[in-house]
Formats: C-alpha cells, sequence, structure tokens
C-alpha cells in the first residue's frame, strides 16, 4: 500500500458493505460513453500539470482497477468490487485525470444516515506530493456537507504515516484500532472521526 493511499477493504468478513454489482454496468467492462466533453462539474486542478478532477463513472473502471492495483497490490479491490462501489446510489466518487490520459487519483465516500465514511483514497505514487490527496479529501468533505452530514469516519493502516498526516492535519481525530483489518497484509487499521462545522 503506498504512503499516500488509504480506503476501507472489501476483504470477506472484515467489511459489511459486502460488494454487489448494480444493474447497467456490464461484468466485463465499461460503457463506452462520450468522453469529448469533461462534466459540467469537473475541475480543474493545475493547468500548468494538466490535472482536471471530476466525478467517476463507469467508463472508469478499467483505469480505477489499474490504479488500484498499483496503489494498493494485493488488497487491491476487484473490477466488481469497484463497479459497486462506484455505481452505488449512497456513494460519490470522485478522480483526477491527467491530459496525457488515465487516472492519477481517486477517491469515494459512502453517504449514510448519520454520517458518512470515506471509502477509498489513492493517488499514483508517479503523481504523489502534489496535494492531491488533500484536494480529493477536500472534495469528498465538501459532499458530506452537502448532504447535511456532520460526521466522516475513516480506517488508515496504522503503519502509512503521511496518510494519518494529512487526515490530522485535516482535524481528523484517532478514535480506535481494528486489529489485522487489511487483508492479506494482517495491517492495522486507524479509525478516525472527523466532525464537520454545519
Amino acid at each position: 500500500m503506498s504512503e499516500q493511499s488509504t480506503r476501507t477493504p472489501h476483504a470477506e468478513g472484515l467489511n459489511r458493505r459486502a460488494s454487489r454489482l448494480h444493474a447497467g454496468v456490464d461484468q466485463t467492462g465499461p460503457a463506452v460513453t462520450d468522453q469529448s466533453k469533461p462534466p459540467p462539474e469537473a475541475k480543474v486542478i493545475d493547468p500548468g500539470i494538466g490535472l482536471t478532477m471530476r466525478p467517476a463513472g463507469a467508463r472508469d473502471l478499467d483505469e480505477l482497477v489499474r490504479l488500484e492495483q498499483v496503489c494498493f497490490g494485493a488488497e487491491a479491490w476487484s473490477w466488481q468490487i469497484m463497479a459497486g462501489e462506484i455505481t452505488g446510489p449512497d456513494r460519490a466518487y470522485w478522480v483526477i485525470e491527467s491530459d496525457q490520459g488515465g487516472l492519477v487519483g481517486a477517491a469515494g465516500l459512502s453517504l449514510g444516515k448519520d454520517f458518512a465514511e470515506v471509502m477509498t483514497v489513492e493517488v499514483d505514487p508517479v503523481a504523489q506530493g502534489r496535494g492531491l490527496g488533500r484536494v480529493l479529501m477536500d472534495q469528498l468533505m465538501e459532499k458530506a456537507k452537502q448532504a447535511g452530514l456532520t460526521r466522516v469516519l475513516l480506517e488508515v493502516a496504522s503503519n502509512n504515516a503521511a496518510a494519518i498526516g494529512l487526515y490530522q492535519s485535516m482535524g481528523f481525530t484517532a478514535i480506535g484500532r481494528r486489529q489485522g483489518y487489511y487483508q492479506p497484509s494482517g495491517q492495522d487499521a486507524l479509525v478516525m472521526q472527523l466532525q464537520l462545522s454545519p
């Protein structure tokens, strides 16, 4: 797992949110859509380096799975799990796309009744050190506020000092520890919480 990446695992028996494949997403690959125009929600992050952040969609599945492999290795989510995540009715996923093609970052949020949960934050190692993790987290926090939620939870590998430092700088505090949470590594997870201002 890279230093700038963290997320809630989907290992059997470890996550109460079972993976599911939603209608409208073919298991063999992403739907083909018109990619000539960015969606209105797209934001240019830095025109100098050609990065744009936009909502994720089914067209991103192959690239998201590639990014998962780069960031999480053996603990990466499968295509089917990622498909269920980005198409879920209570999910909000964003990607950072390079003008040269390909995704260099992604993040997702589960919007619950009482709180939001960060499902994943991942930045390709070649793009780390540019503040992209913070850009993605800021977008997720804004989405949680828009949904009227005031509490955000996340899990992060206890040995991921860079991600823990980022979350602490945003106001997250550790509220617990889950032994052996990440599989197959057996790494512990810190559970962190942020109270958002209404």
